[in-house]
C-alpha cells in the first residue's frame, strides 16, 4: 500500500488531510477508496480504478472481502466515477501508466490546465516515457468523462 496526499489552496497548515475534509480520492485499486474514504467531505469525488487486489487476510480466508465497494461508498454520500485504468495502461503498454491514467481523470475537476499537468508529468518522468504518460493522461481524462456521462 501506498498513501499520498496533496493540498493546495489559500491557507493549508498541514499536508495531512483531516477526517472528513477531502475532496478527490485517487485509488488505484476500489478496496482503497473504501479504506481512506473516512477523509472525505460529504459528496465528494472518489475516482477509482476497477482493479481488485484481494489482501492476505482475504486470501487466507480469514475475513471476505467487502462486497460492492462502489456501491457502498455511493450510499455514504459520495461521489464514485469508476474507470478501468489498468486496462487502460495495459492496452498502452505499461501498467505503471495506471497512476497517470487516474491523474488525467482527477485533471478534468482541478483548476489547472492540461499544459501544466503535462509539463509536470514530463519533469518527473524518465524521458523515454513521456509520449507514452502524456496518452495515458489524455486516455484517463477521456475515460472519466464517458464514465460520467454513463
Amino acid at each position: 500500500m501506498v498513501w499520498g496526499s496533496v493540498r493546495f489552496g489559500q491557507a493549508v497548515h498541514s499536508p495531512l488531510i483531516p477526517k472528513g475534509e477531502g475532496d478527490f480520492l485517487l485509488g488505484l485499486e476500489v478496496l482503497e477508496g473504501l479504506r481512506w474514504a473516512s477523509l472525505m467531505k460529504p459528496a465528494s469525488t472518489v475516482i477509482l480504478s476497477r482493479e481488485t487486489i484481494y489482501p492476505s487476510r482475504v486470501l487466507l480466508e480469514k475475513e471476505p472481502y467487502p462486497a460492492d465497494i462502489p456501491a457502498s461508498l455511493t450510499a455514504a454520500g459520495l461521489r464514485v466515477v469508476c474507470i478501468d485504468a489498468h486496462s487502460i495502461a495495459m492496452k498502452l503498454g505499461n501498467l505503471r501508466l495506471a497512476n497517470t491514467v487516474l491523474l488525467g481523470a482527477l485533471s478534468t475537476y482541478l483548476p489547472f490546465p492540461a499544459a501544466a499537468w503535462l509539463s509536470a508529468l514530463e519533469s518527473a518522468v524518465p524521458k523515454h516515457t513521456v509520449e507514452l504518460n502524456h496518452a495515458a493522461f489524455q486516455e484517463g481524462a477521456s475515460a472519466f468523462v464517458a464514465a460520467t456521462l454513463s
